[in-house]
């Protein structure tokens, strides 16, 4: 074989391989300009991509989201659609329209979900979810009236639609017609006797409408049918308000109470109102003590941490803990030495389960000393809890509220709120030098104290 044809056939393979990578490389390089908010930039090498590779999935989805959202070209978000349903791209040929619908309601962009539903409705007249979607959107914009036909419509075509069901209901109360709403609600729970959705609707008319015990009653049957601990803490919640309305403030603290356990925060502001709280100067802690927290990651779902202390002084503070997230639960300890403890500025703030975890640079669940003085002098003051280091200052002194000691009584103790001069994290200390203990934290995810035993 002669060099020019070998080197013919070289230059060729490698021409193919480069033009096979050409939609990948762009869309890379697309991403590096997205993380930088240069969007102008990024679209372009989006569109560059697509040209290359026209089906190419990835490059399709994220520019139907950033043109969805960010910029003025529907039109080419409605082509990119067509599309993407014609492979399939999220399970069916409908599932784009139904996934780019729901964002757009998400982001409040209702006018454009309506529009993106008129043509899947146009496409698929038989869809009963692309009704609901457009139904969604229409009560989002308080037109009840369009909502309420949208949802007969799913309905027309999926009797049993649970959903549907619900969100008719809530149109027909809007529209005050709160018989008919009850007679849908009765009519769901006939179908679905276990929807605990369906009770706790119901029991949001009933108080509407004045007729608290009925209230009551369909709240019970919600907390009793709950299947997650999102909705055990909602409704523990929604009966705390209950209770409240009756100023029955014992049963009204109780709820409140079990539903911030829980994670949820709704009925927060009954505490201080509805139950007795104690002002204390600290939160004294030592072998054996136990802190539970709340962890809420930015998608909303929430899970407990707990630390059991082991060891705590100046020289050495160590705990086991457990957590127990979507799939399992995990479990470790971690121990700090006098040098961590004293002027450590760097966070541990990533668990992974079976680790024995020593540090001596970096500190967890507490700021250092050192740190915790700069604060609260009001210097700036350098943390890294785990995303680079950054200047942080004191915004405020507050409290915080917790329950303390195995009677689960309630208390308030001082804290410090610190926050990082951009703006994207945010701590706060308990105000105690011998143990400055982050009691919450914003770091995109959260982590509340709710009690320490």
């Amino acid at each position: 074989m002669s060099k020019l044809i070998c080197f013919s056939l070289l230059f060729g393979l490698s021409s193919w391989a480069f033009a096979q990578k050409t939609a990948d490389d762009l869309l890379q390089e697309a991403s590096f300009y997205f993380q930088r908010n240069q969007l102008d930039k990024g679209l372009s090498l989006l569109d560059e991509a697509l040209e290359a590779d026209p089906n190419h999935q990835e490059a399709l989805a994220t520019r139907i989201y950033l043109k969805a959202l960010v910029t003025d070209e529907f039109e080419q978000v409605i082509a990119d659609c067509r599309t993407a349903s014609q492979l399939e791209m999220n399970g069916s040929p409908q599932g784009v329209y139904l996934e780019v619908g729901d964002m757009l309601i998400e982001n409040q962009r209702f006018d454009r979900a309506v529009e993106l539903m008129d043509l899947a409705i146009g496409l698929f007249p038989d869809m009963a979810d692309l009704y609901v979607v457009r139904g969604d959107a229409w009560e989002e914009q308080d037109d009840h009236q369009k909502a309420a036909v949208d949802y007969r419509h799913a309905l027309a075509l999926q009797a049993d639609y649970e959903y549907a069901l619900l969100q008719l209901a809530d149109a027909q109360f809007h529209l005050d017609s709160a018989d008919q709403a009850l007679v849908t609600i009765d009519r769901l729970l006939e179908v679905f006797p276990a929807s605990h959705y369906g009770y706790d609707t119901r029991s949001n008319f009933y108080a509407e409408l004045g007729e608290h015990e009925k209230a009551l009653a369909d709240n019970q049957k919600a907390l009793d049918l709950a299947d997650s601990r999102e909705s055990l803490a909602y409704y523990h919640g929604k009966r705390a308000f209950l209770y409240d309305d009756l100023d029955r403030a014992e049963e009204a603290c109780l709820h409140a109470q079990k539903a911030r356990l829980l994670g949820d925060q709704s009925a927060y502001m009954l505490l201080g109102r509805a139950c007795p709280v104690e002002q204390v100067k600290s939160i004294e802690l030592k072998p054996g003590s136990r802190l539970s927290y709340v962890v809420t990651q930015p998608d909303g779902f929430q899970y407990p941490f707990e630390a059991e202390i082991k060891e705590f002084g100046p020289q050495r503070i160590a705990f086991g803990w457990t957590m127990e997230g979507e799939d399992r639960k995990r479990s470790g300890e971690l121990s700090m030495d006098g040098e961590a403890i004293q002027s450590a500025y760097q966070q541990f703030n990533y668990f992974s389960d079976g680790e024995q975890v020593e540090l001596s640079d970096q500190t967890s669940v507490w700021v250092s000393k050192q740190v915790f003085l700069s604060l609260l002098n009001d210097n700036p003051t350098k943390i890294d809890t785990g995303s680079g280091a950054k200047a942080f200052q004191m915004i405020e002194t507050g409290r915080h509220l917790l329950e303390l000691g195995d009677d689960g009584k309630l208390a308030e103790a001082p804290i410090l709120q610190v926050q990082s001069q951009d703006g994207t994290e945010t701590l706060w200390i308990l105000n105690d030098l011998n143990n400055p203990l982050i009691v919450a934290m914003d770091l995109g995810w959260k982590i509340q104290l709710i009690r320490a035993q």
